[in-house]
């Protein structure tokens, strides 16, 4: 009895998302497409995910509980999000990703398609979650922690087709299934497609995948990671020089960023 009581004050996870979802912000009008970017496609290699956001007054203390003032269920994952700025400007794009079959992914492919984003390429797979992350917002502090639960299993190289590249004007890798990204880069530079490629820290095989991006994009950490011992602009010449890169790009919060 006291299990069916819990049972029925607790919202089911479906039920929880959408109540989240009817206060999401309204999306902002098509961005009409300026001359020179007409007729141009980017497809997008990498995360795509679910993020389940509480806000809090502030972090709470080992063993302590608290309650949340705000709770949010959105899409969420690098590239996912990269590709939705993209199509919010009006380029037409596509995504790349892996996903389960299962709720969370459902959801993740729903939104995707709602912003106009091509989901043809995202590869389901039965009996594995699909990847999704806890964010409690401090909003004290002004910080986010983010708990992440990772695909049990990547994109592989040989789920990546060339035909993914027929009509694209761009590439864009955020670093995930990185041995499938490999492959895309190369293709996509045997056809003279630009690769922009967003990395944030060490991951297997990374330094296989940097020397075949045209424009690296970092966090204000990875330049020192790169090339450790060092200024940061040591590290963004160093990446700079790496295969095919003409532009190295590293942020820097509210500061902005600095270009190489």
């Amino acid at each position: 009895e006291r299990e069916e009581a819990a049972k029925s004050k607790t919202q089911h996870p479906r039920e929880m998302r959408d109540f989240a979802m009817k206060n999401m912000p309204t999306k902002p009008p098509s961005v009409e497409i300026p001359e020179h970017l007409q007729g141009l496609k980017v497809l997008g290699l990498g995360i795509a995910g679910l993020d389940f956001i509480a806000q809090v007054d502030s972090y709470p203390q080992p063993d302590e509980k608290t309650r949340s003032t705000g709770f949010t269920v959105m899409g969420g994952g690098n590239c996912a999000n990269s590709l939705t700025a993209v199509r919010r400007l009006g380029l037409p794009c596509a995504i790349a990703c892996k996903l389960g079959q299962d709720s969370n992914g459902a959801t993740v492919l729903q939104e995707l398609s709602e912003e106009g984003i091509n989901t043809d390429f995202c590869v389901t797979k039965p009996a594995i979650n699909s990847p999704f992350t806890y964010i409690i917002v401090d909003e004290r502090s002004q910080t986010r922690t983010c708990i992440h639960t990772p695909m049990e299993v990547e994109l592989q190289p040989d789920e990546v087709s060339e035909a993914w590249l027929d009509d694209v004007s761009l590439v864009h890798l955020d670093s995930r299934f990185t041995l499938a990204a490999i492959r895309l880069a190369k293709l996509a530079n045997r056809r003279n497609i630009p690769v922009v490629l967003d990395v944030e820290k060490e991951r297997p095989h990374i330094r296989e995948l940097i020397p075949l991006a045209n424009v690296i994009i970092t966090n204000d950490a990875f330049p020192s990671i790169f090339l450790p011992g060092k200024e940061k602009l040591q590290g963004m010449r160093a990446l700079l020089e790496q295969g095919v890169a003409h532009t190295v790009i590293s942020t820097e919060g509210a500061k902005g960023s600095v270009l190489l």
